[in-house]
């Protein structure tokens, strides 16, 4: 049996540790895994892997959203940590595959061939990755072209490296249907929206305080917020909303189980700030419940504007659309209903599990 070790970017938490779950359950059974880094006993109650932790903190944000002073800062304290693994030549040779489960850990490529000699590489490709630019594109398009297997979550991304010149197979991160949805009524809803992310930038939580701010004060809005926020996260969004009209915000924290809350809520809020692939615009379609989402490009694989959601330009256009979708039950209805349509799409399919779990023995030449 084959042996792969994952080095995983992050906890199980969130979409991305959920879709690294995802890939995993795929492979268990087929594989010998083992996992190393700060975040390997999330995945793994057992001791971690005892190949240096350096590896893992090895990074190289180079995706949309991301600021240029942070691209070129992690690449050159990476390349430093980089270049200490290589020196200390200590090589593992017992594993058959390196599994990076983000396009963050791309430089750890340079390393596969000297510290663990002729283990091939997957890596999967969870962000808007950039492919150009002088340098930093380059240099992305000569990584990925050095994998075995690239894995992309999303078509879109997938279609954007195939200009490239880089084949990527597209697993996408699937779903379960949930138990007892179909419910057409949004006569009882108890939240006028509804907001994932917790105060993470990318998931716009500054236009999220906005964006209450100035509804509030044009009528009576509740707001669900789901996600981990500070104390000071928590009082700047109570004291933008401050009971204006009569207005509330509810703090759930992280929640495992988002259904109850989906249930009884209007319209989802995604106001990122970069585009990425948004999980919980899936899991609102399955309560059929529409969204509202900045008009970016490369999200097509989930937001079709006026279809199942309503893009917007600018914080003045965002309230515009959350009022005509609040006021017109009708319009409310049909891209609720819509992206019901878009959601089970995402249903999981065991035979997308299958066809994954040979690109993998082919790129491993287990055949």
């Amino acid at each position: 049996m084959k042996n792969i070790l994952v080095v995983p970017h992050i906890g199980v938490s969130g979409g991305a540790g959920l879709y690294i779950k995802q890939i995993l359950s795929e492979i268990k059974g087929e594989f010998n895994i083992s996992f190393t880094g700060r975040y390997a006993s999330d995945y793994d109650s057992s001791s971690p892997d005892s190949v240096d932790n350096q590896i893992a903190d090895i990074i190289f944000p180079y995706y949309e959203g991301v600021s240029s002073k942070a691209t070129v800062y992690y690449f050159f304290l990476s390349m430093y940590k980089l270049i200490k693994v290589f020196l200390s030549k200590k090589t593992v040779k017992r594993y058959d595959a390196i599994l990076l489960t983000s396009g963050i850990q791309m430089l750890v490529i340079l390393l596969v061939p000297y510290v663990f000699k002729q283990a091939k590489v997957i890596i999967l490709i969870q962000e808007n990755w950039m492919l150009d630019g002088r340098i930093f594109g380059s240099i992305s398009r000569y990584l990925c072209s050095r994998s075995d297997l690239v894995v992309s979550i999303t078509k879109s991304w997938s279609d954007k490296a195939a200009k490239a010149g880089i084949e990527s197979y597209v697993y996408r991160n699937m779903y379960a249907m949930p138990e007892n949805v179909g419910d057409d009524s949004f006569n009882e809803k108890s939240f006028d929206f509804v907001y994932f992310g917790g105060d993470q930038k990318i998931k716009g939580f500054e236009q999220l305080v906005e964006f209450c701010y100035r509804l509030s004060r044009l009528r009576s809005i509740r707001v669900g917020i789901l996600g981990e926020l500070s104390k000071d996260a928590i009082n700047k969004l109570k004291s933008s909303v401050n009971s204006h009209n009569g207005s509330e915000v509810v703090f759930f924290g992280f929640l495992g189980d988002v259904s109850h809350v989906l249930k009884v809520s209007k319209i989802l809020l995604l106001p990122i700030t970069a585009p990425h692939f948004c999980r919980p615009a899936i899991e609102a379609g399955f309560f059929r419940i529409p969204f509202l989402i900045p008009n970016y490009p490369g999200i097509s694989d989930f937001a079709k504007d006026k279809f199942n959601c309503s893009m917007y330009g600018s914080m003045n256009e965002m309230i515009t659309s959350a009022l005509k979708i609040l006021d017109d039950s009708e319009y409310l209805n049909k891209l609720g209903s819509n992206n019901y349509v878009l959601a089970r799409d995402f249903v999981y399919s065991a035979n997308s599990g299958v066809q994954l779990l040979e690109a993998i023995k082919d790129s491993l030449n287990e055949h």
